[in-house]
């Protein structure tokens, strides 16, 4: 449930490791900040998403990884 900062090609390196990029629900997913480079948009939706400490809503019984 930690928050994941993914920039540029690192989507490839979350697909193949199986972390979906919605919530189960369909949602986006709070805690999974994607983007094609750093900026200071980005950088503050990280920072608002590392306050939250973790994101239950990601978490799934059993767990999918």
């Amino acid at each position: 449930g930690k928050t994941i900062f993914a920039v540029g090609d690192s989507r490839a390196l979350l697909e193949a490791a199986g972390i979906p990029m919605k919530l189960p629900e369909g949602e986006d997913d709070p805690g999974l900040i994607v983007v094609n480079e750093i900026s200071k948009a980005a950088a503050r939706r990280f920072i608002a998403a590392l306050a939250q400490h973790r994101h239950p809503q990601r978490e799934t019984d059993p767990p999918r990884i």
